[in-house]
């Protein structure tokens, strides 16, 4: 299973209450084709901690911390601090998405179709 939670340090988020839930259901549709994962922590679920942090001007991936007691791989997206629109808010997100995914061999195809699909329950495509 894969969680998403959002935190914000002294930078607002105004998008993540309109795209969490489309953002959620996409990655579990798809977590169970992250065969990479899935077959060297068939037990474990992955969380992405997307941040709003004041000072961030790029987007950064940080992760994975793991915690064999709750069976998580925990990673932080941080997102720059000016985001145009919910398309680039969406972009950085799946940008962020991507690079982990890519460890466990999901391509840049599979990560520019769940953004689409995504964008579709948004009703944004």
């Amino acid at each position: 299973m894969v969680s998403v939670t959002y935190f914000q340090w002294g930078a607002k988020n105004p998008y993540h209450s309109e795209t969490h839930r489309a953002i959620w259901e996409t990655l579990n549709a798809h977590f169970p084709t992250w065969k990479g994962f899935l077959k060297r922590k068939p037990d474990y679920d992955v969380w992405f901690n997307i941040v709003a942090k004041q000072g961030v001007t790029n987007l950064e991936v940080k992760g994975p911390d793991i915690s064999r007691r709750h069976k998580e791989y925990v990673y932080g997206i941080y997102l720059p601090e000016a985001i145009a629109d919910v398309h680039e808010y969406l972009d950085l997100v799946f940008a962020g998405i991507g690079q982990v995914v890519a460890e466990f061999g999901v391509g840049a195809e599979e990560v520019a179709q769940m953004k689409e699909e995504c964008k579709a329950r948004l009703g944004l495509s």
